[in-house]
């Protein structure tokens, strides 16, 4: 359900929920993997000039997921089945700003966090999720389309071991830093574009990375396009 408050602002709320059963196994009996959840949740747009947009959301949820899990043992036949109920919850606020210094200008600022929660029979987890992000776009000339930008990421979890799934150790925090930059030049008017950029990181467990990457593209009609590239990605443990 959504509608206006006031002249400049807007609002918007929701509330889902689901019940699946049980699979059925080839025998008739239950596979024990149905499946309940619930969330809820709300977004606030505010419009107070031109230049500016405020945007408020969030979500919050619970449910809980059946399922066998195997565990090893020493005795024959070396496995074992056990039910497990896992209970799992969890929310997230997001706070967006963005502001236009004109046309050809706009700055915009995401803040982000996530909580979560598992209880299961071999482990539980809890975890939360920051981030923050800055970027801004902007045209410098009649040639350069340049964006940049920064972030910053930090989870932190908590965990609880049993006697079949051990983890070590129990807590751990991770950052990841970022910045990147990226130009788009016009090579020929309408025809042919050169773009450039990198971005550059540093996590907790190779250090230092950084990803460049290039780009030429040619209009050769209206509906065609011809275009080369090169670029380094990284895959962040």
């Amino acid at each position: 359900y959504g509608g206006k408050i006031g002249e400049n602002s807007y609002f918007r709320v929701y509330t889902k929920y689901f019940n699946r059963d049980d699979s059925a196994l080839r025998s008739g009996g239950d596979a024990n993997d149905s499946w309940t959840m619930n969330r809820g949740g709300f977004r606030y747009d505010w419009l107070p000039n031109d230049e500016n947009i405020f945007t408020v959301q969030g979500d919050i949820y619970q449910g809980r997921l059946d399922q066998m899990v195997a565990i090893p043992t020493l005795t024959p036949p070396y496995v074992d089945f056990l039910s497990d109920e896992v209970k799992t919850s969890g929310g997230n606020l997001l706070g967006r700003w963005t502001h236009q210094f004109s046309s050809e200008s706009e700055l915009a600022l995401k803040i982000y966090y996530d909580r979560t929660e598992r209880d299961r029979v071999v482990f539980a987890e809890q975890r939360n999720t920051g981030d923050i992000d800055l970027q801004h776009h902007f045209k410098l000339g009649s040639r350069n389309d340049l964006v940049w930008g920064l972030g910053y990421n930090i989870t932190s979890d908590s965990l609880e071991n049993s006697r079949t799934v051990m983890f070590s150790p129990v807590e751990r925090t991770s950052h990841l830093y970022s910045a990147f930059v990226q130009d788009e030049i016009t090579l020929i008017e309408d025809r042919l574009r050169l773009t450039l950029g990198s971005k550059v990181e540093h996590n907790d467990y190779t250090g230092w990375e950084v990803q460049p990457s290039g780009r030429l593209s040619y209009n050769i009609t209206e509906r065609q396009t011809a275009w080369i590239a090169a670029s380094r990605a990284i895959s962040t443990p």
